[in-house]
């Protein structure tokens, strides 16, 4: 059994708590961006002509040079078609005071997300830096395991070549064998506890899926 060697830099950005509150966010700011486009009045753009015309019309039209007024009448008069082009604008106060309630509204359903973002990173940051310090430091119990794993080998290898030239009793050559399966025990809890340290990385990193892919 092995330990596991984290080389990636881990962050929180793919922990689902994050990505969720960061979609939310998103909706949230469409959501004020909407609002606020509500605000604006209603506008309209119109086109159009007309015909003016004239009808029955009498006139009467002096005439100087001859003393005397002219009567004029005319049945109808149509004027070329005049084109019309402009824009309506209508804003309703009441439902003006409404939409600004309602921009209210989307600004502390925003305010509240970004605290609540804010505040899971925080703890999410919070729980990876402390995993990835056990991870840390079960790293150097491991190598404390091999150390004393070699000691008690090296240790037995002596006591072998002692108990053959009658230096030491089979007392003390059973006891350095059986230091080399409590080191060899201590050895493999700790790799356990090693893996299990860097397991909970990936997953205070939002990971550990990617991890079991790269396993299996």
């Amino acid at each position: 059994m092995e330990p596991i060697i984290i080389l990636d830099s881990l962050s929180t950005a793919e922990r689902n708590e994050v990505k969720a509150l960061e979609s939310f966010k998103k909706a949230s700011e469409y959501a004020l961006k909407k609002e606020k486009g509500s605000l604006l009045p209603t506008v309209g753009a119109f086109a159009g002509y007309s015909y003016a015309s004239l009808y029955n019309a009498n006139t009467k039209v002096p005439i100087e040079q001859l003393n005397t007024t002219a009567n004029l009448k005319l049945n109808e008069l149509t004027l070329h078609p005049n084109w019309m082009l402009g824009v309506a604008v209508k804003w309703e106060l009441f439902s003006g005071f409404e939409r600004k309630h309602k921009i209210d509204e989307a600004k502390i359903g925003l305010a509240q997300v970004e605290n609540k973002l804010a505040d899971t990173k925080e703890k999410v940051d919070l729980e990876l830096e402390k995993n990835k310090v056990e991870y840390n430091t079960t790293l150097h119990k491991v190598d404390i395991a091999i150390q004393r794993e070699k000691i008690a080998q090296n240790n037995n290898e002596i006591a072998s070549k002692q108990y053959r030239l009658g230096l030491i009793n089979v007392t003390e050559r059973l006891g350095a064998e059986n230091d080399i399966y409590k080191e060899s025990l201590n050895k493999v809890e700790t790799v356990i506890e090693q893996r299990n340290a860097a397991i909970e990385v990936y997953r205070a990193s939002g990971k550990l899926s990617n991890f079991i892919k790269i396993q299996n």
